[in-house]
Parts: C-alpha cells; sequence; structure tokens
C-alpha cells in the first residue's frame, strides 16, 4: 500500500506536468484525475495505520509462540537427558 501511495503521488505530479508545463490535457481532466488519485491515497491513509496495528499484533503473539516452543524443546531435551542418564 505503502507503494501504491508513493506511485498515486507520482500521477498527481506527473498529471500537473501534463497540466501546467506541457498542456497536454484539459482543465476537466486534470482535475477529475487528481480527484481519483486523491480519494485513493485517502482510503490508503486511513486503511495502513489500521493494517500495520494489526500485523504489529500478529508479529507479537507470533514472537510469544516462538519462545514457548523453543522453551518447550529445551525442558523435553533436559527431560530426554535425564531419562538417558538413568
Amino acid at each position: 500500500m505503502k507503494v501504491e501511495k508513493q506511485g498515486l503521488i507520482n500521477l498527481m505530479k506527473k498529471n500537473k506536468i501534463d497540466r501546467f508545463k506541457e498542456n497536454n490535457i484539459s482543465e476537466l481532466v486534470y482535475k477529475i484525475r487528481n480527484e481519483r488519485y486523491q480519494q485513493r491515497i485517502n482510503k490508503i491513509s486511513q486503511s495502513l495505520p489500521v493494517l500495520e496495528s494489526r500485523l504489529d499484533k500478529l508479529l507479537k503473539k507470533e514472537k510469544i509462540v516462538e519462545r514457548k516452543v523453543k522453551k518447550e524443546k529445551q525442558e523435553a531435551g533436559k527431560e530426554i537427558k535425564k531419562e538417558e542418564s538413568k
């Protein structure tokens, strides 16, 4: 989404150049494109923090699970060694 947002910003810049510097597009086309690009940027800006928060929570849970698995493996290894030494 970050890449898409940056791409839209670049499209807005190109749109501005096409309209004002090169005069390749009409004012109407310029406004329509800019409005659509801005709407999509706004949607991304609203969604991105929510998705990043969810990702952070999932990564934290994953780390907790990895620690528990590692600890259980260590404990199992210790128990196996105890049994073997008997």
